[in-house]
């Protein structure tokens, strides 16, 4: 008796021992994950991630790290990424990080970024056939219905996301990333005040951030390293000003207030002369206002800037929008730029 009391003893240290090693596999698996997901090594973050997972299916930082990872990997396009990630975050809620702010902004920004994608797919399928054939009856009914489930995806993406996003802001205020993923989202939603009205509190958070980013150059007694690290965060604020502001732009040329819009984007520019689109954009607008001087300039920086083909539909836009303001532009107010190729 006494030595089978013996053996159980002893399968249960075994046993403790093995939990314990897998402890330590699972603590080595997400500590590796976490460092490749800051460094940007998404596959090595996936892998690691993964592992984690296998080895504690409901363990919440696993399946947060793994939804994490996959959602930025969706971000580039990759509608099942994004879909995996989704799912990943509805199982690390389910499994008591439901109220989790991570949880709760990397699923709003996951089901924003699906509906991105499943409407960009609504707008390509929704251009005209460009074959000189009509489709089949059978076709045509088959893009409409697609077009119709992409939007209805969307459309409970968006809510879902909305409610994620609300709850996130409530936990923190004054975070940036949800700040800017609720003026994203009411954007894809048509939804011009909100996008504008989320986009306000993203450049008023932004210039507070860059504010104390200032006052900590000022003091004396810093090292390389750590003036390095505010400057990047002065830059990212900065970045994120940018991105805010020119969407507030397109949101305030979809109401008809491009004079505000051309303010929101000479603010853009200001800050980054390189956003070579927003020459465009701006040319767009002050055409609109009838400054029709001044979006010509804007077209001619855009036209000689430009990386695209010269016969795509943008820059072909542009020096047909060229032509239009020069013919209420009195001759000899500006230099005209060399005629059309």
């Amino acid at each position: 008796m006494r030595g089978l009391w013996l053996g159980v003893m002893s399968a249960a240290v075994v046993l403790v021992s093995c939990r314990s090693v897998d402890k330590d596999k699972l603590q080595l698996f997400l500590d590796s994950a976490v460092v490749y997901y800051d460094e940007g090594d998404l596959v090595k973050a996936e892998g690691q991630a993964r592992k984690a997972v296998e080895l504690d299916p409901n363990d919440l930082k696993a399946l947060t790290i793994l939804a994490m990872t996959r959602a930025r990997q969706g971000n580039a396009g990759d509608m099942n990424a994004l879909s995996e990630s989704i799912v990943l975050f509805e199982r690390a809620a389910d499994h008591g990080g439901r109220d989790e702010f991570q949880i709760l902004l990397g699923r709003g920004m996951a089901q924003s970024a699906r509906a991105r994608l499943a409407l960009a797919r609504v707008e390509v399928l929704s251009k005209p056939q460009t074959s000189t054939l009509a489709p089949a009856p059978d076709a045509s009914s088959a893009i409409s219905k697609e077009i119709e489930r992409l939007r209805e995806t969307a459309k409970a993406d968006l809510d879902e996301a909305e409610k994620s996003l609300l709850r996130a802001h409530e936990e923190l205020p004054d975070f940036l990333a949800v700040l800017d993923s609720l003026q994203a989202l009411y954007s894809l939603r048509d939804e011009p005040e909100k996008s504008i009205e989320w986009g306000r509190k993203v450049v008023e958070q932004t210039n507070k951030g860059r504010e104390e980013k200032e006052k900590i150059l000022a003091r004396a007694g810093r090292s390389v390293e750590a003036e390095g690290a505010t400057r990047r965060e002065m830059r990212r604020f900065l970045d994120a000003e940018v991105n805010s502001r020119s969407l507030m732009a397109l949101m305030l040329h979809r109401q008809g207030k491009d004079r505000e819009a051309v303010d929101e984007l000479d603010r853009v520019l200001t800050i980054d002369p390189n956003r070579v689109e927003d020459y465009f954009n701006r040319g767009v607008c002050r055409q609109i206002a009838a400054d029709y001087a001044g979006a010509r300039r804007d077209f001619e920086v855009f036209l000689r800037r430009s990386s695209l083909p010269a016969d795509s539909p943008t820059i072909r836009d542009a020096w047909d929008r060229i032509a239009e303001c020069e013919r209420h532009i009195a001759p000899g107010s500006t230099a005209p730029l060399s005629s059309k190729p």
